[in-house]
């Protein structure tokens, strides 16, 4: 730790110094960030369980249409 610096965080998305425990600043677009973040990320899981899904279905009942 640096002398003179207190204990603090940053700010997940634009790195702004917070208080310790904090994730994020509470600025407006930090929050709408991190929202999309999530978005993104629950969009991203739905996608590979999906082309899990698929891959399963095409194992199981490929070898019967052919």
């Amino acid at each position: 730790m640096v002398a003179g610096v207190p204990p603090h965080a940053h700010c997940e998305m634009c790195q702004t110094p917070v208080e310790v425990g904090q994730r994020r600043c509470g600025a407006a677009v930090c929050e709408e960030r991190f929202q999309e973040s999530l978005r993104a990320k629950k969009r991203g899981m739905w996608l590979f369980i999906g082309v899990i899904f698929a891959a399963m279905m095409m194992t199981l009942f490929g070898r019967t249409l052919l």
